[in-house]
């Protein structure tokens, strides 16, 4: 995407940019990281825009939140250029993991593998003290938009065949150099894909924006909470990101991981797993994203039980080999000693695969 050169804006200007200076959200509406539950207020670091912070990075946007950080465009006051700058919150293991799996990623450096360049990894990190502990700082180099949103920009909520095919390409790159380095990411899906930006200067207008035309922000007795600016439109490269819940050694795992619509049989049925799940939630997000709906999708609270998702697999996909099936602890749970589906499982969840066929239009 291009746009016109915007002026710099100067960072001393904006510093003295009085706090609050846009339109106050009232104070009884929980908005941005305050609606996450389980986190208090006090566990995020009180950020305002025109703040400096560790004598260099300069606050000019805030660019999102989610349960283990806020994340907001700075200006490096010593290099001149912007960063994305995630301020997390207070005592949080999956950080230290992120980090521990960034530095893995750059010793193991592979100059010659294309996927290096499309995977995400954390430029420096540092310690602030706020009212109520430390926190964690993580600088990256800023992106644009998630896939998530991308999708809203396309007609009907799918991005075109030919596009899919370029994006599904680029994460696979991405995902070959990680694999190759021992790293299984674990949470494919269209949050943790980001495009790039190719013209920086929409960083320097993103400034500007906020100087002239500041973003809404909810002012309490301790400190604002702002709106979230909408990331800039950008047809660069796909980037591979957030590493806060990867695994290292990239053999056999166990434990839970993916959201529940992107689940792989493995995780379900309490199985080891390894490297390949990526590659099962990557197929599961191109559908999404062609298709404009889940494979599997959540019926009810956003979820699926184990029951209703395995048999949404084995309708589509057939049963189960009996080797597949004799690794699971779980197996008679759901199959008999012939491997033949429980009587449970014929209800209405249960569809043959002839019927979701049609469903998606395929048939």
């Amino acid at each position: 995407m291009r746009c016109r050169p915007p002026k710099a804006v100067n960072p001393s200007a904006l510093a003295n940019t009085p706090k609050g200076n846009g339109s106050n959200n009232r104070s009884t509406e929980k908005i941005e990281e305050e609606t996450i539950a389980i986190n208090r207020p006090e566990d995020y670091y009180p950020v305002y825009i025109g703040e400096v912070i560790k004598s260099r990075y300069q606050i000019v946007a805030k660019q999102g939140y989610g349960v283990g950080s806020t994340v907001w465009l700075c200006r490096d006051l010593i290099d001149n250029r912007h960063l994305t700058l995630k301020v997390c919150v207070r005592r949080t293991k999956q950080l230290s993991h992120e980090l521990m799996v960034s530095e893995h990623l750059k010793k193991r450096h592979d100059g010659h593998h294309p996927g290096q360049k499309l995977v995400q990894v954390v430029l420096d990190s540092f310690e602030i003290d706020g009212p109520h502990g430390q926190h964690v700082c993580l600088l990256y180099e800023p992106l644009g938009m998630k896939l998530t949103e991308l999708i809203t920009h396309m007609p009907n909520g799918m991005i075109p065949a030919d596009e899919l095919q370029k994006i599904t390409q680029i994460v696979l790159i991405a995902l070959d150099h990680i694999h190759r380095q021992d790293v299984i990411h674990t949470d494919i899906c269209m949050n943790n894909v980001l495009q790039t930006i190719e013209d920086k200067s929409i960083f320097t207008q993103i400034e500007e924006d906020e100087f002239y035309r500041p973003i809404r922000r909810k002012k309490l007795h301790d400190r604002h909470i702002y709106y979230s600016r909408s990331p800039p439109v950008s047809t660069g490269l796909p980037i591979l990101c957030d590493f806060g819940g990867a695994r290292l050694n990239g053999t056999e795992q166990e434990g839970d991981i993916m959201f529940s619509a992107y689940k792989p049989p493995e995780v379900i049925l309490g199985m080891k797993w390894d490297h390949k799940v990526d590659i099962w939630g990557l197929g599961l997000m191109v559908w999404r994203m062609f298709e404009g709906v889940h494979l599997f999708p959540p019926r009810e609270s956003n979820t699926l039980d184990e029951e209703r998702h395995l048999a949404e697999m084995v309708s589509l996909l057939g049963p189960p080999p009996a080797e597949f099936l004799i690794r699971s602890p779980k197996y008679f749970k759901y199959w008999d000693d012939k491997g033949e589906l429980l009587q449970f499982w014929h209800s209405p969840c249960y569809e043959t695969s002839d019927n979701r066929a049609k469903e998606y239009g395929k048939a």
